[in-house]
């Protein structure tokens, strides 16, 4: 992997917004739930399964991310990411009942998942050896 000679800060805050978005789909959900099932009448079971979808992609599907990221390319998988959590928070804003919630989770979580598995090696690209406590440190 190059080194960065110098620490090219505008890139690695980008990536680590991207992380933190990213983040802010798992977190979402569980205050939001109470009105989701009144509107969608979902039941405690199936609201139980639309918040562990996502953990459960995270669960199955990392090691995968990684291995497609070092394959194909970090920063194509993390713009796919991003367009991943992009589409799947659309369609769940968009989902007419949980029949449709749950696979805009998944699609979240797969997004999600691609976005923080390349965002630590993209970072290291563009870290100096000097600042790289401070970069993963933020």
């Amino acid at each position: 992997m190059d080194q960065a000679p110098s620490t090219r800060w505008g890139i690695i805050f980008l990536i680590l917004f991207a992380g933190s978005v990213g983040a802010a789909q798992l977190g979402k959900l569980p205050g939001a739930l109470p009105d989701i099932r009144a509107d969608l009448d979902i039941s405690l079971v199936t609201a139980g399964w639309i918040i562990s979808t996502f953990v459960m992609i995270g669960a199955i599907c990392s090691v995968a991310a990684g291995m497609t990221g070092d394959r194909f390319g970090h920063h194509r998988i993390l713009l796919w990411g991003i367009a991943l959590v992009a589409v799947g928070s659309f369609a769940a804003a968009a989902a007419p009942d949980s029949a449709s919630l749950i696979p805009s989770r998944i699609v979240e979580g797969l997004g999600y998942i691609a976005v923080i598995s390349t965002g630590p090696a993209l970072i290291t690209r563009e870290v100096a050896d000097r600042h790289r406590a401070m970069a993963f440190g933020v």
